[in-house]
């Protein structure tokens, strides 16, 4: 969310030549074994690829290249390395479990830790999610079976696809995310999708702006596509591998045509690889978020239940139902209510934003009265507060206290002139069992819940006219033959 704050911030980074810091935590859990991914995918081919790299450090990175991006055969074979290599570092989080433990009656358990995905934008997201459904419902039999490792890799790049939708979920991180969400450039939002520039206005080299720094480097490519020039170059081989191959995919034909495509690729792979892997060091230092912790949490059990799921052989559906997509979007809106509530709580800096905008208060409590009643039996305590600059919340409006976000809910039951500032007057209506607001202390109080309560979604039995598909319910096709069709799954 964009507030003041933000366009101060912009102006800043503009004067100083270098982008502005816009929170005091770090509010992204920062994984010890992240994962990164950096692909090219040649334009117009989405569920193809072209060049990959895949490794948790510059030392251990496996690439791949495509002579051929839209052959079957010469497709699976590059990628089937770097599938292997994923499946396992995905499954090295399963094993140890502890119990969830949210009430008596659950005895679920969770993996103590969970993958973390690490790619360039969100332009790489989509492509995860493409290539789920690329691998994800391969025959593993018949006429031309596909490797089942292969299969493995589409299904967790299906479930990293979906989940990374959910706001706050720390399993794949797009590194202009995190860096956004940390830093404040001079340039646009669009442009910092861009992460050679954006990393340019976070850290410009000595003696040069970030404004200088970024026009120098706004060319680099960090996938999934690359530069027009770039790509048409790649085309022009590929072209000339066909002349060559005369449709041939014999593996030592193939073996001798690869390093002019890797020489190619190489420069390009290297460089996003460099730039997506830098990323969390930027923000490594920020002391982390009280709330990150309890979010991760949430990814490990996410990422138990696919592990679970899929080790017993259970698929995706291929398209959502209307309730499942009814049941999704609720869920999706609560937790980014949660998230904002939770970062607004951790960062005084980001609840300054909310200030600014007239969703938040801050001052010094001046009294509590914590045995005040709201009728005969109602206690309802009382708070005043002397803020140093005019409130500009309405009479009945109901805060939260950012000390217990989603727990203490009060209302503001008059607002007057107090010097520079405004002194406020709140009733608290719900959390009067847990600690109050101290007296002479500061407090911020926001319209922000952390609660993840809300109305519950009724879900008729019947799907209405209006929600039913006016299509057919089996997917299109991606590969041809037969042995390429899509699995229906339940």
């Amino acid at each position: 969310m964009t507030t003041q704050l933000d366009v101060l911030l912009a102006e800043r980074a503009l004067a100083t030549g270098r982008a502005q810091l816009r929170a005091t935590v770090r509010h992204v859990h920062l994984s010890k074994r992240p994962m990164f991914l950096v692909a090219f995918q040649p334009a117009a081919e989405p569920f193809s690829a072209l060049g990959v790299a895949l490794g948790q450090s510059a030392k251990d990175v496996i690439k791949a290249v495509v002579i051929e991006p839209r052959n079957r055969t010469l497709l699976f074979r590059a990628m089937l390395p770097v599938a292997q290599r994923f499946n396992a570092w995905m499954r090295s989080f399963a094993g140890e479990r502890v119990p969830i433990g949210r009430n008596d009656d659950d005895d679920r358990e969770r993996t103590v830790d969970a993958p973390q995905l690490i790619v360039a934008n969100s332009g790489m997201v989509n492509l995860l999610e493409h290539w789920g459904r690329r691998f994800a419902y391969l025959q593993t039999s018949g006429a031309e079976p596909a490797d089942p490792a292969l299969v493995e890799f589409g299904r967790h790049l299906q479930f990293l696809a979906g989940h990374a939708s959910m706001p706050g979920q720390a399993i794949v991180v797009p590194a202009t995310a995190l860096l956004r969400r940390h830093f404040r450039t001079g340039q646009s939002d669009l442009e910092d999708e861009n992460l050679a520039a954006l990393d340019a206005w976070v850290a410009p080299p000595a003696g040069t702006t970030g404004q200088a720094a970024s026009l120098n480097v706004e060319d680099i490519a960090v996938g999934p596509l690359l530069q027009p020039d770039d790509d048409n170059e790649a085309h022009g081989l590929i072209a000339n591998f066909g002349k060559e191959r005369k449709g041939s995919t014999d593996e030592a034909l193939v073996r001798r045509l690869e390093p002019a495509l890797h020489a190619l690729m190489a420069p390009h792979l290297n460089r996003a690889f460099g730039l997506v892997s830098r990323a969390p060091k930027h923000v490594a230092e920020l002391p982390e978020g009280s709330s990150v912790a309890g979010r991760w949490v949430d990814d490990c059990i996410a990422y138990t239940g696919h592990v679970d799921w899929t080790s017993s052989g259970g698929f995706r559906r291929a398209r959502d139902s209307a309730q499942r997509a009814a049941r999704l979007r609720l869920r999706l809106e609560k937790a980014q209510g949660r998230l904002e509530a939770e970062e607004a709580a951790d960062d005084p800096l980001t609840m300054a934003g909310y200030e600014l905008i007239g969703k938040a208060i801050h001052g010094r409590i001046v009294s509590v009265d914590p045995s005040h009643k709201d009728g005969p039996r109602k206690i309802r305590p009382l708070i005043v507060l002397e803020t140093e600059h005019p409130s500009l919340i309405p009479s009945a409006k109901a805060l939260w206290w950012s000390e217990r976000p989603g727990q203490l809910r009060a209302e503001v039951v008059s607002t007057a002139s107090h010097g520079k500032g405004s002194r406020v007057t709140l009733k608290v209506t719900a959390g009067m069992r847990g600690d109050l607001p101290v007296k002479s202390k500061t407090a911020w109080f926001c319209q922000l819940s952390a609660s993840s309560g809300g109305p519950s979604l009724p879900i008729p039995k019947e799907v209405p006219w209006t929600h039913k598909a006016q299509f057919s319910s089996t997917p299109a096709t991606i590969e041809t033959g037969p042995s390429d069709r899509w699995e229906e799954t339940p």
